[in-house]
């Protein structure tokens, strides 16, 4: 039925007189004890009286004010306080608070009738954490004082307000506004939440005005494209979900919105205040309004209800204090800027690159008109803290003008030589220039839409093409090849030299490209390219991407590819774009301590830029940040810190421990030792915290936070337990270990990884280059596999895990499909994926699924390659071309990795240097060498020169290392020590090719240095065939009997 304005008129008064109820009154059903005592007769005041025991029964205080209800009396109340909005009497309870434990009594009065007294006492609290409830049509806390002739009361559950017309300008006159005179118990600041629903045309009846404040003459604030969460009864309805400003449209269906627009102060308490809203659109239903107390979060539960919300607990904060982490040293450690990227940034970083504001896209967008701001801020930070400045980039195929290729080639080249120009003139001062970004992945060719301007660079030098082509031809390429690599390079030296021409001696030029180190091919025309450009005086520096995509490989084949660049081209070599992914922050720091310190001591990387570090980030959903919006540092940045200023504790990696199953409950099984930055052991006094990271969710083990003792926590069952431990002191962690306790035994448990959906999508997404996307139901919970089968036949989603042997693991998928897509013809089929450069994917069988749950397993194999012991990705596939069904998603609900678990050492190899060197010798080529040293029962390590890596090699038989442990246990000179030197174990195979597999940097300290190192197979099959156990020691050094790094035993353990 629909009110019309007389009878809204009616409604207005007969609400008007209506005591207001407050919202904010709740029964307290839990923790408290309530009992009445038998009645006795008041004779002075002629009436029965009970006394009303409460008594707080939880462990915590409990805060007033606090009223009785007397419910479900026999005999009617005398003297009550007040009655409730439903006419139930109430005794106000003098109490402010009740502790824990403790008692308060209240006094009820009845009439004195001649009849059994019975009653029910409910105890209430006036909760401050509730909030104001208005209708829109007038009702709970509210009245209406006036509602327009264009808004109309639709009755019926629920009742809502309105709109008979269309209006997009705020309102002129009151013909579209409501207004609601509002009650509030209590001073304070209010968020506004709504009821509503967007009626079936979306985008046009999605908005409403709201006062910028209360009271009866405001300004209009307009609310537009209204989403929220579904109110109970609707579809997508999730009790327990938050309402913020998100949500969905939720189209004729009711749901709760967050209005943020709408923040209110009432100023007294007991105050009432008026409310004015309007409609805009004709198809929004207005409900109810609820001010809630700022500073409190609400469930579609509780404002559903009327429930206290809970308080937001204010955020940890952190501000940096500097300096830069690498201040003082020999090489960078650089950062984007600004925008997002800009809090903080001189406390961590001493290198500056603008992200974006340097390419020419978003510099000159429209032809002569430049946007200098951004480039400004990010160049004058830089000179202002003598910082070194990088400008990213000049030539480009991607961000450029949309207009360069609609030009002639020879305008293309008058308009790159006015940009060159341009950014010299503004910026005179600049260390490094980017002068072409991806050349080989991205040129600006015109291909894949790339912009097309590679004619108008060729104009500038015409004959270069031709001196290209002889310059290879004179190293050896035949004609064809020779002709080939003219055409991709004759426009980047022109590039170059246009560069030269313009900008100043001073200013390096570099070039800039991904997926290079990962890559033999890529490297190769690295190479091929900067031999070319230094033939012609026209490089200073080689840049490589160090993306998360580009570094998930070998390192051994990185640092390869590095060694052949810097051999091969004697240029400096930067890492331009470093970021390291990790959907959990133990992966994310395991990473960067497998990657960074290869990279940063490599002599001939001389810089690093973070490719960003704050939400904004290009890789925030793959968890690429290294803090948050607060400030607080991940676990991988409080790493990096300590690593790169050199303070970091450290600890030795300990063997492999065993304890057996029936090891008593409070037995310590490993004592771990730990140093200071200095090498100076710690004792009992030392201000250091032992915490485990991950590995002992059962807490099987416990771990003594002071002195570092492992002990045995919980009955312990067969299996293989990775402990992730750290030692921190003062805000320096040091290397996080994985500590090994084996309970031997049968039937060991797999180790098992599980995506259940319960808190989101969990890091899967369609793959990258594709269209399909994941979406989120929490009510199932799922993830959503949304295709999008106009692009492509095959649908592809993915999840990124750390590199895992996949080898004798199952993986199974639980999925639900509809049936219109199995009448439709889908299929889906599991698959596995190594990372980068090659992708390579092992498939399962696809599979016809049944409408409803299915369930997919898949037991991958190795493909000839080793590929499955390089996994970086789990995938899903639904193959097409589907006849119907095509607009429905398929609800994955479950996904089980189960990966079979192997115990290590079932054999050990010693090699303890008693009798003589074991035949342990310096590297073939080098100068380095060893000294027995009889007395010490250990092998002296002589350096190679003054070269900054020194290699030590120990022949062994030929066998196959895969599942191997290799312990080293070193002693070093106090001096040494200080000097930052670092270590890697590695294992080499023999001739012709004589391929290392390296194992992690670990930084010396002074005195008994243990470390574990495990050979992971670089998925060419050369751990098979391992013919020589080997230490590196990165940094130059000295070495006599006084100042000397000792080896005093080797162990490899076989499984």
């Amino acid at each position: 039925m629909k009110l019309n304005a007389f009878s809204i008129a009616l409604l207005s008064a007969g609400l008007a007189a209506v005591t207001p109820v407050s919202a904010a009154w709740q029964p307290l059903n839990d923790g408290v004890d309530t009992t009445s005592s038998r009645a006795t007769v008041d004779r002075v005041n002629r009436v029965y009286s009970s006394v009303v025991t409460l008594t707080n029964t939880s462990d915590d205080s409990i805060d007033g004010p606090f009223r009785v209800l007397i419910t479900d009396s026999s005999i009617a109340v005398s003297g009550a306080d007040g009655y409730t909005g439903d006419g139930i009497p109430y005794f106000d309870v003098d109490a402010d608070s009740l502790a824990a434990g403790e008692s308060t009594v209240v006094s009820a009065s009845f009439n004195l009738e001649r009849k059994r007294l019975s009653f029910t006492p409910v105890l209430e609290q006036d909760n401050p954490n509730i909030g104001i409830y208005a209708e829109a049509e007038g009702g709970a806390d509210a009245t209406l004082n006036y509602l327009g002739m264009e808004l109309f009361v639709e009755t019926g559950e629920p009742e809502y307000v309105t709109a008979l017309v269309n209006a997009t300008t705020p309102p002129e006159d009151d013909s579209r506004v409501g207004e609601l005179l509002v009650n509030f118990n209590q001073a304070g600041t209010y968020n506004l939440y709504a009821r509503v629903r967007v009626g079936p045309e979306g985008f046009s009846d999605d908005s409403m005005y709201i006062p910028s404040a209360l009271g009866s003459a405001n300004e209009w604030i307009l609310v537009n494209g209204i989403s929220g969460y579904a109110a109970p009864g609707e579809t997508g309805y999730e009790p327990e979900t938050v309402v913020d400003s998100g949500g969905e449209a939720n189209l004729e269906a009711f749901m709760w919105v967050a209005i943020t627009e709408g923040e209110y102060t009432v100023a007294d308490n007991n105050a009432t205040e008026v409310f004015r809203y309007a409609s805009r659109e004709d198809g929004l239903d207005i409900d109810k309004f609820v001010f809630a107390p700022a500073g409190l979060t609400y469930t579609v539960d509780q404002l559903e209800n009327g429930l206290p919300g809970e308080v937001v607990t204010p955020p940890e904060t952190y501000t940096p204090s500097g300096p830069p982490l690498a201040e003082g040293q020999s090489k960078f450690l650089g950062g984007v800027c600004c925008g997002a990227q800009r809090p903080n940034f001189e406390a961590y970083w001493n290198q500056v690159t603008a992200e974006n504001a340097g390419k020419w896209g978003s510099v000159e967008s429209v032809r002569d008109q430049y946007n200098w701001a951004q480039l400004d801020e990010a160049y004058n930070l830089a000179k202002d803290n003598g910082f070194i400045y990088k400008h990213h980039v000049l030539v480009w195929g991607s961000q450029q003008p949309g207009w360069i290729s609609d030009l002639s080639p020879a305008e293309q080249l008058d308009e790159v030589l006015e940009w060159y120009q341009a950014v010299n003139q503004r910026y005179p001062a600049m260390d490094f220039i980017e002068v072409v970004n991806e050349f080989d992945n991205a040129p600006p060719d015109g291909s894949n839409g790339r912009p097309d301007y590679v004619d108008g660079l060729r104009l500038y030098a015409p004959e270069v093409t031709a001196e290209v082509e002889a310059f290879f031809m004179a190293r050896g390429d035949d004609a064809t090849t020779a002709a080939q690599k003219a055409e991709d390079y004759d426009w980047i030296v022109n590039a170059f030299q246009m560069a030269r021409d313009i900008f100043p001696a001073s200013t390096q030029l570099m070039f800039n490209e991904y997926s290079v180190i990962n890559s033999d091919a890529r490297t190769d025309k690295v190479i091929d390219l900067a031999n070319l450009l230094q033939s012609r005086g026209l490089i200073d520096a080689i840049g490589f991407q160090g993306h998360a995509f580009s570094t998930g490989g070998p390192l051994e084949t990185m640092l390869s590819n590095i060694d052949r660049m810097d051999s091969q081209t004697g240029l400096d070599i930067y890492l331009t774009e470093l970021d390291i992914d990790g959907a959990e922050e133990l992966t994310q720091l395991l990473e960067y301590q497998r990657l960074f310190p290869a990279f940063w001591t490599h002599p001939a990387i001389k810089g690093v830029t973070m490719w960003g570090y704050l939400p904004g980030h290009w890789r925030e959903e793959q968890g690429a940040i290294l803090a948050y919006d607060t400030g607080v540092e991940k676990a991988a940045l409080k790493w990096l810190k300590g690593y790169v200023r050199e303070l970091a504790p450290q600890f030795n990696q300990p063997s492999l421990i065993t304890v057996d199953e029936t090891t008593e409950v409070g037995m310590q099984v490993a004592d771990l030792v730990s140093y200071d930055y200095l090498g100076n052991p710690h004792d009992q006094t030392s201000a250091v915290q032992w915490t485990v990271l991950s590995g002992n969710e059962d807490g099987l083990f416990a771990l003594d936070a002071q002195s570092g003792k492992i002990s045995v926590a919980a009955p312990l069952s067969p299996g293989l337990y990775d402990l992730y431990i750290q030692v921190v002191e003062g805000e320096y962690p040091s290397f996080t270990r994985q500590v090994q306790i084996v309970v031997p035994g049968d039937d060991l448990p797999p180790e098992v990884i599980e995506y259940d959906f319960s808190d989101g999508s969990q890091g899967w997404r369609g793959d990258y280059g594709t269209s399909a996307t994941v979406g989120y139901d929490g009510s199932i919970p799922a993830a959503l596999l949304l295709p999008d089968w106009a692009g492509r036949n095959a649908q592809e989603y993915i999840e990124e895990i750390s590199m895992t042997d996949l080898n004798g693991a199952n993986l199974s998928y639980t999925v639900n499909v509809t049936q219109a897509q199995v009448d439709g013809g889908m299929t889906i089929q599991p698959y596995v994926q190594t990372g980068g450069p090659n992708y390579l994917r092992i498939y399962g069988q696809a599979v016809v699924p049944v409408a409803g749950e299915n369930v997919i397993t898949f037991a991958p194999e190795d493909n000839g390659a080793g590929d499955l012991a390089i996994i970086e990705r789990l995938g899903l596939q639904l193959n097409g071309p589907l006849t119907e069904g095509t607009d429905d998603v398929v609800e994955m609900t479950y996904v089980r990795l189960e990966i079979p678990t192997e115990l290590p050492s079932a054999e050990t190899v010693t090699y303890d240097f008693i009798n003589d060197s074991e035949g342990m010798r310096g590297d073939y080529g080098s100068n380095a060498s060893v000294i027995h040293r009889p007395a010490l029962e250990a092998v002296s390590l002589q350096p190679n020169d003054s070269s900054e890596t020194h290699n030590y090699i120990l022949g062994v038989p030929s066998r196959d290392y895969a599942g191997a442990a290799i312990t080293y246990t070193l002693n070093v000179s106090s001096d040494l020590a200080a000097s930052g030197l670092s270590v890697q174990g590695y294992v080499q195979t023999g001739a012709p090719n004589y391929a290392r597999i390296y194992g992690s940097l670990e930084p010396l300290s002074a005195g008994s240095n243990l470390f574990t190192f495990y050979p992971q197979d670089d998925g060419s099959g050369n751990i098979e065939n391992i013919e020589r156990i080997a230490l590196q020691v990165n940094g130059a050094f000295l070495a006599d009997e006084d100042s000397e790094i000792l080896i005093e035993r080797i162990d490899a353990d076989f499984p």
